[in-house]
């Protein structure tokens, strides 16, 4: 930034400071990122650069990765393409009370050790996290408080004094869900004959 600032070019750029996942060193017995607890979910972003009011403050609005490039078009004053599925946070940017969603969408596909795939889905609101497996929560839920519990330590959601906030977050998960499956409109298939994309196998390496 202060390169930026002695060439000038300050004026017209945008920086933008992020990662595409968070990490685990250990927490509820995790490494790397393959969770969807709030250490592998939840990332940095800072947004510096023309447009944006230096002087708000950190916040907690929920917002999503692929928020960023419909804020970014809003910052150069460009118009987003209709089949971008982000939201753009640039009214955050100005006013750190503004709101853009009520909640950020995780999705995690894992293994039962059975060759099993167990699909995953979590939202996380500015207070709560409520993680979903298996369609309609089949294969159980987990809610977290973050205002008492940041480190999701306690599973809430079998507690009947939660009854009442895990039920209408399971209405707004599974909104979110229907919503992200939605194909975006004008946006059909780039490649003929494409495939789904699938994980990598793992490879473990082998003493010579």
């Amino acid at each position: 930034m202060d390169k930026l600032k002695e060439t000038g070019l300050d004026k017209n750029t945008i920086v933008v400071f992020t990662s595409d996942h968070g990490y685990h060193l250990g927490e509820h017995g995790h490494w790397q990122k393959q969770t969807l607890f709030d250490n592998a979910t939840r990332v940095p972003l800072i947004v510096a650069g023309p447009g944006v009011n230096k002087n708000q403050k950190i916040m907690d609005a929920p917002v999503e990765l692929v928020d960023i490039f419909p804020t970014l078009m809003d910052l150069v004053g460009m118009e987003t393409p209709e089949f971008v599925s982000g939201k753009s946070f640039f009214p955050i940017l100005k006013d750190s009370n503004a709101r853009v969603r009520s909640s950020a969408l995780t999705e995690l596909g894992v293994s039962n050790g059975n060759g099993l795939k167990i699909q995953g889905y979590s939202i996380k609101t500015d207070r709560y996290r409520l993680t979903q497996w298996g369609k309609n929560g089949i294969m159980g839920h987990e809610l977290y408080d973050h205002k008492f519990d940041q480190k999701e330590l306690k599973n809430l959601a079998d507690f009947q004094s939660y009854k009442k906030i895990k039920d209408s977050l399971v209405v707004v998960i599974e909104q979110r869900i229907a919503e992200a499956r939605k194909q975006p409109k004008g946006l059909g298939p780039q490649i003929e004959n494409q495939m789904e994309w699938r994980e990598p196998k793992t490879v473990h390496s082998q003493p010579k």
